[in-house]
This record gives C-alpha cells, sequence and structure tokens, in this order.
C-alpha cells in the first residue's frame, strides 16, 4: 500500500497559509479543501499505478535484495511531479493575486517564506521531470526504488 502522510504535511501547511492570507475568505474555505482533495487523490492514485507498473528481475544477489526494478511508466511517474508542480504555481498565483499590492512585515514574511519553499519545490519537481525525460529508459525506475523499499 502506497503511503503519504509525510508529504501531505507541506501542502497542508500551503493551503492554510493561502487561507490565512485569504482573510479567511468563504470562498477559499470552499475551494481550497476541494482543491487539496483532488490533487492528493490524483497524486496518490498517479504513484500508485506508477509503482504497479514496475517490471522486477530477481536480484543478482538475492541475500541482500530480493529483487530490482528494470522499467516502469514513465508518463505516469511525469504526471505525478507536473501535477504536483502546477498546483503549487496555482497556490503562489493565487496568494501574489491577492495581496499584490498589500505591504506589512507580517505579509512580507509569509510572501519570502511562501516564494522559498515554491521555488524549492517547483525546482524539486523540475529536476524530477528532467531526469525522468532524459535519463535512459533503464534508469526511470529510479522513483520507485525508494516507494518501494519504504513499503516493506
Amino acid at each position: 500500500m502506497l503511503t503519504r502522510p509525510p508529504t501531505l504535511a507541506l501542502p497542508v501547511v500551503i493551503f492554510l497559509r493561502l487561507y490565512a492570507l485569504s482573510g479567511q475568505s468563504p470562498i477559499y474555505r470552499i475551494w481550497l479543501p476541494l482543491q487539496f482533495l483532488a490533487v492528493q487523490a490524483t497524486a496518490s492514485c498517479l504513484a500508485g499505478l506508477f509503482v504497479n507498473s514496475v517490471i522486477y528481475m530477481p536480484s543478482p544477489l538475492p541475500e541482500y535484495v530480493a529483487c530490482l526494478p528494470i522499467s516502469g511508466s514513465i508518463n505516469l511517474a511525469t504526471a505525478f511531479f507536473g501535477l504536483l508542480m502546477a498546483n503549487e504555481t496555482t497556490m503562489v498565483h493565487l496568494g501574489l493575486k491577492k495581496h499584490r499590492r498589500t505591504r506589512g512585515p507580517l505579509i512580507t514574511t509569509f510572501y519570502r517564506d511562501g516564494i522559498v519553499c515554491f521555488l524549492a519545490l517547483a525546482a524539486s519537481s523540475i529536476v524530477n521531470i528532467v531526469l525522468l525525460l532524459s535519463l535512459p529508459p533503464s534508469a526511470n525506475t529510479l522513483f520507485a526504488m525508494y516507494v518501494t523499499d519504504s513499503e516493506e
């Protein structure tokens, strides 16, 4: 079973921060949980489909590793990272659109921290997508190794 609780903490913080920046807007109170659930459900499905698409071979060292992943669906993994990057970009856009003219120490801190977090997440997604699309097909299971190891 694919588990995602550790990876859910950051999106929850981002959504709560955007809700706070919105002045606890009723529209955001409805929209943000719906978007959060849709994105997380889709990301979980894509990750699960990717893990299920991985084909394994017997390990040359069975006493250390039972099997090795040899191939998986690049499209599913790329869609997963693309979805996360699109969601992060949407959150930053909504936050900037709402308060682009507001000044103050709290808003400045929220923007600074939010932009740094966004840049780190976007860079991570971009690197993952570039690696998936540029590595040889034999290396496309690098993203499966962490998931399958953590499932034991």
